[in-house]
């Protein structure tokens, strides 16, 4: 393939564009909200929708057949905030407006690991990679371009400092955002078109200390994150997200876990990419050792299509783990369905031999980006290893393509007959039927038309070579608009053939792919730019002034500094309310005369009650250290009392810090009726859906000691 010559026209996936005054047919199955006709609107459907198809015989569902570029890999780890791609986790788009391919991807751009150890003994031999310390990391969001999506560069942004310099093309980093991980976690980037705010032109969806989101007028000047908590969601994958115009809504696709740690795809929506619900699982492996590591959902043909990463884990070995890209559809991005579970729509490249150092550029693992559709072809490109998950390995961008509407499609089981597909009833509402179908030598699809009898009305004329959307011809001069709007149904014959799609557009192109044009201007891109950049100067001062304040109270006894945090549990910022619950956490345990700690109590048990997530969270931390330290009995009952209210508090962080507190009270207090109160709440607390939530209720109850405490633990499962 000479991507040079390929037209870069992508038609870009979006919502709220409908085919205004053109004939189509639409099918009449369950015409309820959410069926397959969508009231109409849908002009194209793809067989693997199970929806569609009412009968085969003789016809198997098998996935499509991409085509790895001969050019792979595209780029590769080289540059020194590139110690490690890992899993790339790439976002690819063609912009029309700038005439560029662009990617946005994850490495971490702090490894400890790869970085303290030479080169020479990177390796499984010399090294085992996981037990290497000291074991640092942080992930950063780099961008890279290119004008034929072939050949990349990384451009000099000058936008984030890296070891003394900002000549790299990191985007964003922050060592503030404390999750798994140090840094943007897993960062989806998508630029949406029908945003009428060009500030949040491109958005981003990843996990910070916790969730978060992120909007920008150019992709490359990102503003400060949002924290979205209300998602509870650990978000260790690659978090995606997309506006489903099926559902008026953005959808994004994120990861849960189990109690045993076994990844589970999840998803959350939002009506305005701010307020999102709690995530909930949608999918998961069939088996803990094949676990749905992520997927990356787009819509195209009416539905919803997923790229689903499994991650096969051998069975004597939780190391020697690889990652392959397997498909599944969803009508509603709710409900899913995979097709040829255990079958890799996109494999690894197969090697004669294992050996460390010699292996495929994605003989490890791979990770899917969201497609771009073109003219003549879909584009996934791919992050790729080399090697095993949890080992050393060497990572990639890479590219396969596949055939339009190529994803999943019919054959023959037995190439003796004819196969025969038979859909759902259609309204012929127009006057042409297309197809996307290959056919291989000696093949053919004939297209019969059916009354609601099963009675013949119509044959086609064969179609005997491959063809994307071609017109079918009707023998003996017959015309879709002749049946006057009644209902049939198509039957669809095949031989030596493979049948993906059909559908009514009397043009050839697909209704959600159009290419829009839609302009910003630059005078405004720049305007915002600016404002972008002097919130980030006044954050970096905000910082920079609490630092200082910071050193000022380095010079205080911890006794003189608790009014100081008091009067920070008021201030209008939640970050510095939460920060000030914090210190008040770490003075409780250093302050020699704990009388000091006795004024803190009251602020704190304000504090569980504040809007913020992390101030409930770090104020019942302090409640649990002071409490655990003071001798006044009404100060000691007070936070007992909002420690309980804070085990049912809706965010799991919450509920497990409370769940601590009250054990670390519980294991100083002498006096345990105090905590009576507590005990039908812990006891209630061990059946919490978090795990956190439940040993440390365990515990408390241990420390309180009562036979009930007891009992309760002992019959916990």
């Amino acid at each position: 393939m000479n991507a040079c010559k390929k037209k870069t026209n992508a038609r870009v996936i979006i919502a709220a564009m409908a085919m205004v005054g053109v004939a189509v047919w639409s099918t009449v199955v369950n015409e309820s909200p959410g069926g397959v006709d969508e009231g109409g609107k849908r002009d194209r459907y793809l067989l693997l929708d199970s929806r569609v198809v009412e009968s085969t015989e003789n016809a198997k569902l098998t996935v499509g057949t991409v085509q790895k570029d001969k050019n792979n890999p595209l780029f590769k780890e080289d540059k020194p905030w590139e110690p490690r791609f890992d899993n790339v986790y790439a976002n690819v788009i063609y912009d029309a407006q700038d005439k560029l391919y662009k990617c946005w991807y994850s490495p971490f751009i702090i490894d400890e690991r790869t970085t303290s150890t030479p080169p020479a003994e990177r390796n499984p031999e010399s090294r085992d990679y996981m037990g290497v310390r000291p074991n640092r990391r942080e992930m950063g969001v780099c961008y890279a371009v290119s004008k034929d999506g072939i050949h990349w560069e990384k451009p000099e942004l000058e936008l984030v400092e890296f070891g003394g310099s900002k000549k790299n093309n990191i985007v964003m980093r922050g060592q503030e955002m404390r999750g798994m991980f140090h840094g943007p976690h897993g960062a989806g980037v998508f630029k949406d078109l029908r945003a009428p705010d060009l500030a949040k032109r491109y958005k981003m969806f990843f996990r910070a200390e916790r969730m978060a989101v992120a909007f920008s007028p150019d992709g490359v000047h990102w503003d400060n994150p949002i924290l979205c908590r209300e998602i509870e969601a650990p978000g260790d994958t690659h978090n995606n997200a997309f506006w489903a115009s099926t559902l008026g809504k953005y959808v994004a696709i994120t990861r849960l876990k189990t109690r045993d740690n076994i990844r589970l795809v999840a998803r959350t929506e939002s009506p305005d990419f701010m307020n999102w619900t709690k995530a909930k699982v949608v999918l998961r492996g069939v088996k803990p050792r094949l676990q749905t590591h992520d997927m990356v959902v787009f819509p195209t043909g009416g539905i919803y299509i997923g790229l689903l990463g499994i991650m096969d884990f051998p069975e004597d070995s939780n190391y020697h783990v690889k990652q392959h890209v397997e498909l599944a559809w969803s009508p509603d991005t709710i409900t899913w369905h995979r097709i040829q579970q255990g079958t890799p729509f996109i494999g690894h490249s197969p090697a004669e031999t294992e050996r460390y150092g010699t292996m495929p550029y994605d003989w490890g693992t791979i990770f899917a980006s969201a497609p771009i559709f073109l003219d003549d072809e879909i584009r996934i490109y791919y992050g790729a290893c080399d090697w095993y998950f949890f080992d050393w390995r060497k990572g990639y961008l890479a590219l396969a393509t596949l055939r339009p509407d190529g994803w999943a499609g019919y054959e023959q089981i037995d190439g003796n007959k004819p196969a025969s597909i038979t859909t759902t009833p259609v309204v012929c509402r127009g006057r042409v039927l297309r197809l996307c179908a290959d056919v291989g030598e000696k093949g053919f699809v004939k297209v019969i038309l059916l009354d609601k009898n099963s009675r013949r009305l119509a044959e086609s004329k064969l179609i005997e070579k491959t063809v994307t959307d071609a017109v079918v011809e009707w023998q003996n001069g017959f015309s879709p608009h002749n049946l006057g709007g009644k209902n049939a149904q198509l039957r669809f014959e095949l031989k030596n053939a493979k049948l993906y799609s059909f559908n009514f557009n009397p043009e050839k192109q697909p209704e959600d792919h159009l290419a829009v044009s839609v302009v910003d201007s630059k005078e405004d891109v720049q305007r915002i730019v600016k404002e972008i950049t002097e919130r980030q100067r006044n954050a970096r001062e905000a910082r920079r002034r609490r630092m200082l304040a910071e050193e000022r109270r380095r010079a205080q006894s911890a006794e003189e500094q608790v009014p100081g945090f008091m009067a920070e549990l008021r201030d209008a910022n939640p970050r510095v309310r939460e920060n000030a619950a914090d210190e008040l956490a770490k003075i409780g345990l250093r302050v020699k005369h704990e009388t000091a700690l006795l004024p803190a109590v009251g602020p704190l048990v304000k504090a569980m009650a504040d809007d913020d997530m992390e101030v409930r969270d770090e104020s019942a931390e302090a409640l649990g250290v002071i409490a655990s330290r003071i001798k006044d009995k009404a100060a000691v009952t007070s936070a007992i009392a909002v420690l309980v209210t804070g085990l049912s508090d809706k965010y799991a962080e919450v509920r497990d810090e409370s769940a601590e507190a009250l054990g670390r009270i519980a294991s100083k207090v002498k006096d345990k009726a105090a905590l009576e109160p507590a005990i039908q709440p812990l006891i209630k607390a061990l059946e919490d859906e978090d795990k956190g939530t439940r040993e440390f209720a365990a515990r408390a109850l241990e420390h309180i000691g009562t036979p009930e405490a007891k009992a309760a633990v002992k019959a916990r499962p």
